[in-house]
C-alpha cells in the first residue's frame, strides 16, 4: 500500500491531465492486481504501460517493491536500475562490468551491484543489477515517463533461469523451475528455439519462406527489420508508409492470422521479424529454457486451465 501512495504522489506531480489519468489507472490496475487471489506462488500479474504499451509487473528490491518491465529482448541483461535508484537502495558495487550491445548496435558497458531480488511471493535470491543506460532496446522512451520514474527492466540473464508462461490476454505470466515441462498440450504447437544476442530466437514460415523471428515482451509492436523487397509482393500489402500487413505466416504447424507490422530496419541481417506484446496478447506460450523450446497456441475468450503448477523454486538464497 505504501508503495502505491508513493506512486499516487508522483502522478500529482506530472504535466497535463490525461497523462495523470493514464498513470491513475495504471496504478489502480496495480492494486487491483495485487489483490486477485492467484492458485500458484509462480504468477506476476501483468499491467500495461499506458505510454508504451510494454508489460509491467512487481518486484521487490532489497526489499523494496519497484516497477519492472519484463524484456525478453535483452539477452545479456539481468535487472537494471537509474543509478540514483541504485544507490538509495542501498546496493553495493561487486566490481564486474556486463558488456553488451541492443538490437540497435551500440555498445554499452554497465556496472553491477549485488543485491536480494524478490519475484512474487517467492524467497529473495541473490543476485547483481545493473545500472541503467541509454541502451539501443530503449528507443523513443523518455527520461521520465507520465509516472515521474523510470521503471527497472527485467531481461533474459535473469528470466533463462526459469520456464516461462505467458498469457497477456489475461494479463498473465508465470515462473517455473527450470525443471518443469508442461503436459497434456495436444492443442499447442512445439517448436524449437536458440538464444542469441538479441533474444529468443526460432524460424517461421512466411508464404512456405523460412524467416528467422526474435520473440521481444520489449517490444510494444511488432516489427519488419528487413526491407520488404526481400519478401515477394503476395506476401504483404503496405497498409500506408511504414506499415504492413503480413499474410501467410506459420509458426510450426499453427497459421497465424495476418500480422500488422512497422518496418524499421535494424542492422541485423539474420533477423526479419520481431514479435512484440500486439502479436503475444493473442497467443498464449510456455518457453523452456531448459529444453530450448516453445509451446504456443492462440489465446480464446474461455481457456482451459494450464497444466497445474509444480512446487516453487527451493525457497533458499541462491546466487544468478
Amino acid at each position: 500500500m505504501d508503495f502505491i501512495i508513493r506512486l499516487t504522489g508522483l502522478v500529482l506531480m506530472t504535466k497535463g491531465k490525461q497523462s495523470q489519468m493514464h498513470a491513475l489507472l495504471l496504478i489502480l490496475a496495480l492494486a487491483l492486481s495485487g489483490c486477485q487471489n492467484t492458485s500458484s506462488d509462480n504468477s506476476l500479474p501483468v499491467t500495461f504501460h499506458p505510454d508504451y504499451g510494454l508489460p509491467l509487473v512487481n518486484i521487490g528490491i532489497n526489499g523494496e517493491t519497484m516497477l519492472a518491465y519484463v524484456d525478453t529482448g535483452a539477452n545479456f541483461l539481468r535487472v537494471c536500475l537509474p543509478k540514483q535508484d541504485i544507490e538509495r537502495l542501498g546496493a553495493h558495487p561487486n566490481g564486474k562490468v556486463t558488456r553488451f550491445f541492443g538490437l540497435g548496435g551500440m555498445a554499452h558497458a554497465s556496472p553491477e551491484y549485488d543485491a536480494f531480488l524478490t519475484l512474487g511471493v517467492n524467497a529473495p535470491i541473490k543476485t547483481s543489477i545493473q545500472e541503467f543506460k541509454e541502451w539501443g532496446f530503449t528507443m523513443g522512451q523518455k527520461p521520465y515517463d507520465s509516472l515521474g520514474l523510470k521503471p527497472a527492466y527485467i531481461g533474459l540473464r535473469l528470466l533463462k533461469h526459469y520456464t516461462l508462461f505467458l498469457d497477456f490476454s489475461k494479463n498473465d505470466l508465470r515462473l517455473y523451475p527450470p525443471s518443469f515441462s508442461p503436459t497434456g498440450m495436444a492443442d499447442w504447437t512445439e517448436i524449437p528455439f536458440t538464444v542469441t544476442a538479441s533474444g529468443i530466437e526460432f524460424p517461421l514460415k512466411l508464404e512456405g519462406s523460412t524467416v528467422q523471428a526474435i520473440l521481444d515482451t520489449g517490444a510494444s509492436r511488432s516489427l519488419l527489420i528487413q526491407d520488404p523487397s526481400i519478401f515477394s509482393d503476395h506476401h504483404h500489402r503496405r497498409e500506408f508508409a511504414q506499415k504492413i500487413i503480413l499474410t501467410g505466416l506459420q509458426i510450426g504447424k499453427l497459421l497465424l492470422d495476418p500480422l500488422t507490422v512497422i518496418h524499421k530496419h535494424f542492422p541485423k541481417p539474420d533477423v526479419h521479424l520481431i514479435l512484440g506484446c500486439d502479436f503475444l496478447k493473442h497467443h498464449q506460450l510456455y518457453i523452456s529454457f531448459k529444453d530450448k523450446r516453445i509451446w504456443i497456441r492462440k489465446a480464446a475468450p474461455q481457456i482451459e486451465n494450464h497444466p497445474v503448477s509444480v512446487e516453487a523454486a527451493p525457497r533458499e538464497r541462491m546466487l544468478l
